[in-house]
């Protein structure tokens, strides 16, 4: 991974989840939640704080936000987050 772009990254980290989460533009905030499945896949994420994060996934049950931005959101949280593991084994 690249230094100088993971610092860009986390110096911009807030901007970026308040693009994806409640930009005027809905094509932005799908755009930036594209984006965020690449940095997901190539590991800018990592270091993230979930409060952050959740900030993003609290998008999916926005009634009011457009539904193509929900759908952004979506597949972000499914994503980056982890399944249920099984407990004493229990399927």
């Amino acid at each position: 991974m690249v230094p100088h772009l993971t610092n860009f990254v986390d110096s911009f980290m807030s901007r970026f989840i308040d693009i994806a989460s409640a930009d005027i533009e809905p094509s932005v905030g799908v755009t930036m939640l594209d984006t965020f499945l690449v940095m997901q896949e190539k590991g800018f994420l990592d270091s993230v704080a979930a409060e952050m994060l959740d900030k993003v996934d609290q998008v999916v049950f926005d009634s009011a936000a457009d539904v193509r931005v929900r759908r952004g959101a979506l597949k972000f949280m499914m994503a980056h987050t982890e399944g249920f593991d099984e407990v004493d084994g229990e399927q």
